[in-house]
């Protein structure tokens, strides 16, 4: 799933603004998608849309579910977010060791707004 997210991106105009294409690494990009996608597995919501009568996919949303702001978190999900988010940091920072920068152009990424909406 994330080589084929990685691929479909990578022609994208938003993309070739964002990103330093000589040092893109669809590898690493691979990497720190299954990564983050490993997380939302455990602790979010995917929706796959799909063309209908077809198995070709269309899109793929992550979405957190959904928590009144007025109730607190229990000690049971405190330390399960807590736990979980530093281990997504951490395999994170272990990727970025392994493989480097991203190729993400920060200057432009700055000012550049909301990545995922794309038109």
């Amino acid at each position: 799933m994330g080589i084929g997210m990685s691929y479909g991106c990578g022609q994208r105009p938003r993309f070739l603004t964002v990103a330093d294409s000589g040092q893109v690494d669809l590898n690493r990009n691979r990497i720190s998608l299954g990564i983050r996608c490993r997380w939302g597995l455990r602790n979010a919501l995917f929706h796959v849309a799909k063309e209908e009568g077809s198995d070709k996919v269309l899109g793929i949303a992550m979405w957190m579910p959904p928590r009144a702001t007025d109730k607190p978190l229990t000690w049971g999900e405190w330390l399960w977010e807590g736990f979980d988010g530093w281990r997504l940091w951490g395999n994170q920072v272990m990727m970025n060791l392994r493989y480097g920068r991203g190729g993400l152009n920060v200057k432009v990424w700055g000012n550049s707004g909301i990545m995922c909406i794309d038109s």
